[in-house]
């Protein structure tokens, strides 16, 4: 009998197979040091996969290739569920067929799982093709999660840090198929969303955790799947009515350690910029530079929001107001305030784009209804009070001070 591969590759399928294709073949091409196995779920594409997908795994995989067809969507969450199912390794390896691999991306994941025995599974980070992140780990903001920096540049020094996560996604998640199937893998009800959130924080609860590996690099081309996004609405509710007892904000704590700023911003959220003393000193940096000095400053330290600021201010003086608003949406987006929005907003009117004014006038909106709620920011500092995290309970302790100077 042959040796049980050292770990199964599962990728769930819905079409475009030529992201399957092109997946396939980075796998075989930057995966030589192993034995694995390929099980690939296919949705009931009615696209070439039925018809190619055989003969490739074949051709690149021999008989460690598998081919599981349904006859209706499953969704991932089913559809992995019935790869692992099958699956012949102690190790699942799920992954996304929008996802390109590169040379020696696995064996920083399998050293990192064996010698970490806090963890539970791991990633790579997954980046854009432009080098810059789409996911090193999901932080945990108020009432939503967040790929934590995305878009920084992929050598930023924050990158490059190894740190634990209650969750990473599912795109890309090396873990044992005994903690999978002890945790009863991804809950059926999702429709292709939180589905790993939802797993991910189950496992936790048992103090496990999962890390992404910045020696493993995929590049991820992110939501390829058709209807990718459909179902969020429903799928946010299901997370909140399954999971609220497990939730727990972790983001003001990741970025602090990190060295940046993290403030409540008007919509009670946390946001983050970068501190006061690494901001002054690019500022001093860049005094006296060209632009174009200043952008490439920009490129490396994304969280800048004065070097924004002298960006936009910059641009509007050369008369280039296009090139300004680009600056002065990153810096709403930063502030994430009712006045920077309408500020963004009347902007946007001066260039004539009005997608971008309707657009800016109702997260304003939004904003300026949820900076005035002084109810709910008072349950969310005894929210914050009630976990115990003292941090948390100063950042709202100001932001409410500031807003409804009587009520703290």
């Amino acid at each position: 009998m042959a040796n049980a591969p050292v770990f199964s590759v599962i990728i769930p399928v819905f079409n475009k197979w030529e992201l399957t294709s092109a997946c396939l073949r980075s796998l075989r091409e930057h995966t030589p040091e192993y034995d694995y196995e390929v099980i690939v779920a296919d949705n009931a594409s009615s696209d070439a996969t039925a018809a190619e997908l055989p003969e490739l795994g074949k051709s690149l995989f021999g008989p460690r290739s598998r081919h599981i067809r349904f006859e209706q969507n499953r969704n991932f969450g089913p559809a992995c569920n019935a790869a692992a199912a099958i699956a012949e390794a102690p190790l699942l390896f799920f992954l996304n067929n929008d996802t390109l691999l590169t040379p020696g991306w696995a064996p920083p994941l399998l050293a990192a799982l064996a010698e970490d025995r806090k963890l539970a599974g791991v990633g790579p980070l997954l980046l854009y093709e432009d080098n810059t992140v789409q996911h090193l780990g999901v932080a945990f903001d108020v009432q939503s999660v967040e790929h934590l920096y995305r878009g920084f540049p992929g050598d930023h020094p924050v990158v490059r840090k190894r740190r634990y996560f209650r969750v990473i996604t599912g795109a890309a998640l090396l873990m044992s198929a005994a903690v999978f199937h002890k945790h009863s893998g991804f809950y059926e009800e999702y429709r292709n969303g939180f589905e790993d959130v939802d797993l991910g924080l189950r496992i936790a609860a048992t103090g496990r955790k999962f890390s992404c590996i910045p020696e493993s690099r995929i590049y991820h081309l992110e939501s390829q799947t058709p209807g990718r996004k459909d179902g969020d609405d429903r799928n946010v509710e299901l997370l909140m009515r399954r999971c609220k007892h497990l939730w727990r904000i972790d983001k003001h704590l990741l970025v602090k350690e990190d060295g940046f700023e993290p403030f409540i911003d008007d919509g009670f959220g946390v946001s983050c910029i970068l501190n006061t003393a690494d901001s002054d000193a690019l500022s001093k940096e860049a005094d006296g530079q060209s632009l174009d000095f200043l952008r490439q400053l920009l490129k490396r330290h994304p969280l800048w929001l004065e070097g924004r600021i002298v960006a936009a201010k910059t641009l509007e003086q050369q008369g280039r107001y296009g090139d300004a608003f680009v600056f002065q949406s990153e810096i709403a987006s930063l502030q994430m305030s009712a006045a920077s929005f309408e500020w963004l907003g009347r902007k946007a009117a001066r260039i004539g784009n009005s997608a971008a004014e309707d657009y800016a006038k109702e997260v304003g909106n939004t904003l300026r209804e949820k900076r005035g709620n002084r109810a709910r920011a008072l349950v969310l500092l005894d929210f914050a009070r009630e976990k115990r995290d003292p941090f948390l309970e100063r950042l709202f302790e100001h932001a409410i001070r500031e807003r409804f100077p009587s009520s703290v």
